[in-house]
């Protein structure tokens, strides 16, 4: 037997009354750090008009996660002998869930030599999404995106600024993490591209799409995050924490925009654009702020744990917004976040 836990995905129909195939991923955890391998992130990738694969994202403590080969992109496990370490992963499944085609790791092996959150790097995904692009014979062929959270000073994948294209933030900001983007081709054999996101405190990314450009959320600390200008919506951090979201490429960040009160946020979800096509960005999660902004006019005024927000997607000082809190008298977290097209209501 294995200590910790193994990641897994299922297939069930759409009544929700049968279970129709399941699979594990899972390893042995390294120099016996107990710790467990989880998924945070699934997305389809279409094969042909009628067929698809699934890749898993997450987090691992596992040096021989199931399916990493020396094909994979990154098929090193960085072990310091310590109990902390962790990787990100990605594995890609048939529809069925019965051919686990190949897994890779993610992540770096060395971090600040002062770096206040421990002695051993930290990789994790937390979010994934794909660039489907439809081939002259009908097949597709993809760029997998994922984005998450680093202590680690030297993730693959970047490119210097004397490189044809150079990564957006080629090195590591400061504070105990940064978020990540990085991209991988379709067979995870190679890794395309990587940038760090983050400025001098700690930064984590949770979810991103892919629909030409790039678009991240997550939750910061960090008083100069890339991306924020004068004429960003919100410039300045507001809190301890605020909720971020950033449209870039790996080369480029184009625009950032904090969101938050004198408290904590924590971004927890955003709706895909692919559900979303009214060109805004609706963003989730947890705050304790007695004055976060621009609820005036939404649902719930006075402060209940949880948060939605509308912004458009300029995220520019005249961009379009509204917000509300959302739960009871107890502690509320909302997770997940989906806009549908046909009635523009949020689930």
């Amino acid at each position: 037997t294995r200590d910790g836990t193994d990641a897994f995905v299922a297939r069930f129909n759409s009544e929700l009354t049968e279970l129709l195939y399941y699979a594990f991923i899972g390893g042995s955890p390294a120099s016996g750090s107990g710790r467990s391998d989880q998924a945070k992130a699934i997305v389809f990738r279409p094969t042909t008009a009628d067929e698809f694969e699934v890749y898993i994202a997450g987090v691992t403590a596992s040096h021989d996660l199931a399916g990493v080969d020396t094909d994979s992109a990154d098929y090193t496990y960085i072990d310091t002998n310590s109990t902390g370490e962790t990787e990100g992963f990605v594995s890609r499944f048939s529809s069925d869930l019965a051919t686990l085609y190949r897994t890779t790791y993610y992540g770096g092996s060395t971090i600040m030599s002062d770096a206040p959150g421990g002695t051993y790097p930290n990789d994790s995904i937390s979010g994934i999404d794909i660039t489907p692009t439809l081939q002259p014979d009908e097949t597709y062929r993809d760029e997998i995106y994922v984005t998450g959270t680093t202590s680690s000073t030297n993730i693959p994948g970047r490119q210097s600024g004397a490189s044809l294209h150079p990564s957006a933030q080629y090195l590591y900001g400061g504070g105990d993490s940064d978020a990540f983007l990085a991209s991988f081709n379709y067979e995870l054999t190679e890794i395309e591209d990587a940038t760090y996101l983050g400025g001098s405190g700690t930064d984590s990314a949770t979810h991103l799409y892919a629909d030409g450009a790039l678009h991240i959320a997550g939750t910061t600390d960090s008083a100069d995050f890339p991306g924020i200008t004068a004429s960003s919506y919100q410039s300045s951090l507001a809190g301890g924490t605020d909720a971020f979201v950033t449209v870039m490429q790996t080369e480029v960040i184009s625009n950032s925009t904090y969101i938050g009160g004198s408290g904590d946020e924590t971004t927890l979800a955003m709706a895909d654009s692919h559900y979303n096509t009214a060109g805004y960005y609706y963003l989730a999660g947890y705050t304790d702020s007695t004055d976060f902004p621009g609820v005036t006019g939404g649902l719930l005024t006075t402060p209940n744990d949880g948060f939605l927000v509308r912004i458009q997607k300029t995220l520019a000082t005249d961009a379009d917004y509204q917000a509300t809190y959302i739960g009871g008298n107890d502690v509320d977290y909302i997770y997940g976040i989906v806009r549908d097209d046909a009635s523009n209501n949020l689930y």
